[in-house]
């Protein structure tokens, strides 16, 4: 669930028609919530590469993601909002050294991707202004270090 407001300084219309420029003055010009969901098939192992050091890796994907989002552009009394279905995968590869047996050391290596499309529904001041086609394609990486202790 990702959601976020913004206070800009200046909204243009993207398609350049005259009348849909603004100015903002600070306050509260956007809102905007998305929402992923998704059911997925992780698979994994694990290898111990001696006492002290062990690797793991796994491996997922979601046949079914949905995507729901919801923007609104307040200084121009316009929302849309998606309705989108995709696929995402996943991957993931650590490695942890034990100092002792009760502190460790991880590191890893995390990466997921998410392709979606579908239908947007746009509305200004109430009145329908149409449906387009949309497609999301998003991907979040990242790297860890973990130092732990076992209890």
């Amino acid at each position: 669930d990702f959601t976020y407001e913004g206070a800009p300084s200046y909204q243009y219309s993207p398609s350049g028609l005259a009348g849909y420029d603004y100015t903002g003055d600070g306050s509260l010009g956007v809102n905007y919530d998305l929402s992923y969901s998704m059911l997925y098939l992780l698979l994994g192992s694990e290898m111990q590469m001696s006492p002290k050091f062990t690797l793991k890796g796994s491996f997922g994907f979601a046949p079914l993601v949905t995507y729901e989002d919801e923007t609104k552009l307040l200084f121009r009394d316009k929302v849309a909002t998606g309705d989108l279905d995709g696929t995402a995968f996943m991957f993931n590869f650590s490695g942890t050294y034990s100092f002792t047996p009760v502190c460790f050391l991880e590191a890893g290596f995390q990466h997921m991707s998410i392709d979606s499309d579908g239908e947007q529904n746009q509305s200004e001041a109430g009145v329908a202004l149409g449906e387009i086609e949309m497609e999301a394609e998003t991907s979040q990486t990242s790297i860890y270090v973990n130092f732990g202790y076992r209890f």
